[in-house]
């Protein structure tokens, strides 16, 4: 058993330190295939390293990473998957040097005793720290049954999750939609449904769907009909941070569900909003028109300086896959 545990460590050490760049090495024109997709993006300045998995890599071939800015090199081996695990102080130390700058990223592979180098990519390092703490919910990739899931926080600058609730605590229900006020974990909704353990519903979709104002103070609901109509599917409501504008998603509605599902797309609207009389105004305008550009709008979100708004879009519904 010691003799086992010494070779895995010493493999691990291997791994991760002690390699070099190849002197000499056969550029490739495409660009390597990895997992989770990182090539070209912006990162905050304090995030946890950015591992990841060479998706063609073959078990037996050698293959490293290669970290660049100015001065700073960072290189480290392929472990046995395919994976680059990159150490975390090393990684702090490069993001020290390219906070700001962008990191260039080159990543080699060893076939029949040659290296190759794919063409390189480079990872653009802001200035602006994010949030350190990200929520979410935690559920197994299936939707025929469920079993445990819980609402979970990870500080993204390490690999650290913690729970803040999970369902073992709640009879193994569901427990869902979950949002923070004005984005401060001070305050916290989040909804659970039934104690049933399990749910017959291959994909969520809306048969009816409207969207109410509840004010939590006087403990009453606000229906406005510019958002409450039997003609239109309204769904994923999102106040700008100052509240004065409510941003959301509606779509034609349709009278055979799920069998006409694939027919619902949803635009991006938006309202204003009365915060002193907690009133609606009468226009509803299109952001962004379905039809027209041919996908589907789901999860609008204002940053929060109000700049700028971002979503996703889908072939059709609120959460398809293209």
């Amino acid at each position: 058993m010691r003799i086992v545990l010494l070779s895995v460590l010493l493999f691990v050490l291997a791994a991760c330190s002690g390699s070099k760049e190849p002197r000499e090495a056969q550029p490739l024109d495409a660009l390597p295939t990895i997992t989770p997709d990182y090539v070209d993006v912006t990162i905050p300045p304090q995030i946890a390293p950015l591992r990841f998995q060479l998706a063609d890599y073959e078990p037996g071939v050698e293959a490293l990473a290669v970290l660049k800015c100015g001065e700073k090199n960072m290189v480290t081996r392929a472990d046995r998957k395919g994976n680059f695990l990159f150490d975390e102080e090393d990684w702090k130390e490069l993001l020290d040097t390219a906070t700001g700058k962008q990191i260039e990223v080159l990543v080699y592979r060893k076939v029949e005793g040659l290296w190759q180098c794919y063409a390189p990519f480079h990872w653009q390092v802001a200035v602006e720290p994010a949030d350190r703490y990200l929520a979410y919910r935690l559920i197994e990739p299936g939707y025929v049954l469920w079993n445990k899931m819980g609402i979970y926080q990870r500080d993204i600058t390490t690999y650290q999750q913690k729970s803040i609730i999970e369902n073992d605590l709640t009879q193994h229900n569901c427990m869902n939609c979950h949002t923070f006020l004005n984005r401060k974990p001070q305050k916290m909704l989040f909804h659970m449904r039934a104690d049933l353990g399990g749910t017959y519903l291959i994909e969520v979709y809306d048969s009816e769907s409207d969207i109410v104002l509840y004010d939590v103070l006087q403990k009453k609901v606000l229906v406005d009909s510019v958002l409450f109509s039997s003609s239109a599917f309204e769904t994923f409501p999102h106040f700008s941070p100052d509240g004065k504008r409510l941003y959301f998603c509606s779509a034609h509605a349709v009278e055979r569900m799920p069998e006409d599902f694939k027919s619902v797309k949803y635009n991006l609207c938006a309202i204003d909003f009365d915060i002193e009389t907690l009133s609606f105004g009468t226009r509803v305008d299109t952001i962004y028109h379905s039809r027209s550009m041919g996908s589907s709008v789901s999860f609008p979100r204002v940053s929060p300086d109000g700049r700028f708004l971002m979503f996703t879009t889908s072939s059709y519904g609120n959460f398809s896959i293209w």
